[in-house]
């Protein structure tokens, strides 16, 4: 039995001693690489900016944050300086531990912040035993990852792949596997010139000045214009969903319980919070329609239902059939404008 206690406490000081060396070498922001870069350059013009979209790849093309300070002042007379921190695969619940720290960690004078609503991830075979598939990990988090999966309406399947699939995550945080590869990787990253930003973090896939990057997205859109099936069949699946009533009957209750905690969060730093439902959902709105029915009307703001916002799913207006081309995101970016305002109004 001694042995065993042993055993135990020795386990705990390898990991404490591996928790100090990982948390006295990094950030917070450290195992995404576009929203850490993105982090740099708000914090280095902390001054000027106040609102900010938080969200994956479809917030990152969908938004435009200088048209949106322009309609918004137009239609209101409120100045807001945005930024748009959306980026690749950042959902929860990834997407809410980095909001959580730029609250506590940072100091800015933040006013809005819209929050692309999402499901929770079942983590992707391709980010397992990456940097990225693990760095946001603590035992809260990991905690609130295996609760929400279990209350999810995912498959049996699905959940017993994600909790695997986070537990992996996990031990291999706690026990800094690989930590040295990925540390040289982050200090390679801090050595690169910070990107300006000159979109304001808004991603524009065929404006990008990088060669491999633009001959990737031609690609990538003109593959898709070849069969628009993929977009079809999203507006087909949006049109099944019944927008009209708030009515649940089921939803996560574990993910609703953190939305609830995040809006508490973000009002406690004075913050204004918006959870936004953008298009292009697919089948996730199992998961997450009956959450965005369940969230105060007040904050929330939805741009997903084909009925009413049908120019979401036509082919001149999508990138690839999930994201938002340039004509889209200026329709995308003045409707959530039009919807703010309203918001802001009746508050």
């Amino acid at each position: 039995m001694k042995i065993i206690y042993k055993i135990i406490i020795l386990i705990l000081i390898v990991i404490a001693i591996n928790q100090i060396l990982y948390y006295s070498q990094t950030s917070y922001s450290w195992g995404s690489e576009r929203f850490h870069q993105k982090r740099i350059f708000v914090e280095k013009n902390a001054d000027h900016f106040n609102t900010f979209f938080i969200g994956s790849s479809k917030t990152g093309q969908n938004i435009i944050p200088e048209l949106f300070d322009t309609e918004v002042k137009a239609q209101s007379g409120d100045n807001l300086n945005s930024f748009n921190f959306g980026s690749g695969s950042i959902v929860a619940p990834e997407s809410y531990y980095l909001y959580e720290n730029l609250l506590e960690n940072e100091d800015l004078n933040i006013k809005y912040v819209f929050f692309e609503l999402s499901s929770i991830s079942t983590v992707s075979e391709k980010v397992i035993h990456t940097n990225k598939g693990k760095y946001w990990y603590t035992p809260s988090y990991y905690t609130f990852s295996l609760k929400s999966l279990l209350t999810s309406q995912y498959k049996l399947k699905n959940k017993l792949a994600g909790i695997k699939n986070h537990t992996i995550c996990f031990a291999e945080q706690i026990f800094n596997i690989q930590f040295v590869h990925d540390l040289v990787a982050y200090n390679k990253m801090n050595d690169r010139k910070l990107p300006d930003f000159p979109l304001l973090g808004y991603t524009a896939p065929l404006q990008s000045e990088i060669p491999e990057r633009l001959a990737g997205a031609i690609k990538l859109q003109n593959k898709f214009f070849e069969d628009t099936t993929i977009l079809t069949k999203s507006a087909k699946i949006s049109l099944q969903q019944n927008f009209d009533t708030d009515e649940v009957k089921k939803y996560n209750t574990e993910h609703f319980e953190k939305i609830t905690k995040i809006i508490e969060l973000s009002e406690k730093h004075g913050v204004k919070i918006f959870f936004v439902l953008h298009p292009g959902i697919g089948k996730r709105y199992r998961q997450v329609l009956p959450l965005f029915k369940k969230i105060d009307p007040k904050y929330r703001i939805e741009l997903s239902d084909a009925k009413k916002y049908p120019e979401f799913y036509i082919a001149k207006n999508s990138f690839d059939g999930k994201h938002l081309n340039n004509k889209g995101a200026k329709i995308f970016t003045k409707l959530l404008a039009e919807k703010f305002i309203e918001l802001n109004k009746a508050d």
